[in-house]
């Protein structure tokens, strides 16, 4: 039976969150398991959706095949456990889906 997708759909994850709390995290661009800089000048970024007609887009700071993530609280503190998010790769402005996912609050 063949695939029924174009391509492989991007890995899906899950981000928790809580209240009054910022969320720091890393991906790593690979290709066979091994480490792949990503292309000087290309951007990464987040858009979640808070207001789907208008996501709110987090920037990454990339280094080597690292993307750094910083996602204040102030962002985090207006997710509902569910709000979509992407990461996204820029190339001269195509956005290439890296990850995808929902957020679930842990607010105990």
């Amino acid at each position: 039976m063949t695939s029924p997708y174009i391509g492989a759909p991007p890995a899906e994850k899950i981000i928790p969150v809580t209240r009054g709390c910022d969320r720091l995290f890393s991906i790593q661009r690979t290709e066979d398991d091994e480490p792949v800089n990503f292309e000087a000048g290309t951007t990464v970024y987040m858009w979640v959706d808070i207001d789907r007609s208008n996501p709110t887009q987090v920037q990454a700071t990339v280094s080597g095949s690292t993307a750094a993530f910083a996602i204040q609280s102030t962002v985090l503190d207006s997710v509902r456990t569910g709000t979509r998010w992407r990461i996204v790769l820029d190339v001269g402005n195509t956005e290439i889906p890296l990850l995808v996912g929902r957020f679930e609050r842990y607010d105990g």
